[in-house]
């Protein structure tokens, strides 16, 4: 949830039905509203009673976004604007669940943080870099599938590859 519901629906092709009907601040309040509340309700009613939700990496940064809608290495600012506009309303969405709740049960996780501490200093983590995945097309290697006719990084049993956030 959160990250795949804005690649895959709201910016999948360019003028998505879902980008056409709302806004983007409005498709954040449909996507915390109607999709996430609804599932964490359905997660404690199945009985789940500790769960780590975490928001969404910053988004512009991934390597298929960066080829698609970043200019000169920069990363997307429209795709990134989207994770800034989500995740502070799903902590104050997970507060009012618990709240109802009346415990803790949804405890939220800032995976947006520390995707971009790897994103501004990948040494720190053993890698080379993080611009560049290690497998794939065209710019960045963020295009395509991972296939015989990918680019590689040129040391794939090293943790020093060039390597890339996922989402």
């Amino acid at each position: 949830m959160g990250g795949n519901d804005f690649m895959n629906n709201y910016y999948l092709v360019p003028f998505s039905a879902r980008s056409r009907q709302l806004s983007l601040p409005d498709y954040v309040i449909f996507i915390l509203i109607i999709v996430i509340i609804a599932d964490l309700q359905r997660l404690y009613k199945l009985g789940a009673r500790r769960v780590l939700v975490t928001g969404t990496v910053p988004m512009g940064y991934v390597q298929a976004e960066m080829a698609l809608r970043g200019t000169n290495g920069v990363c997307s600012s429209e795709v990134g604007r989207a994770a800034s506009l989500y995740n502070p309303q799903l902590v104050q969405i997970l507060r009012e669940v618990n709240s109802r709740i009346g415990e803790t049960v949804f405890i939220e996780v800032n995976t947006r943080e520390m995707h971009m501490n790897f994103i501004t200093n990948p040494q720190a983590y053993g890698f080379i870099a993080s611009t560049m995945a290690c497998c794939g097309q065209g710019p960045y290697n963020g295009l395509g599938l991972c296939t015989v006719l990918s680019n590689l990084c040129p040391d794939r049993d090293s943790n020093r590859n060039i390597s890339v956030p996922s989402i």
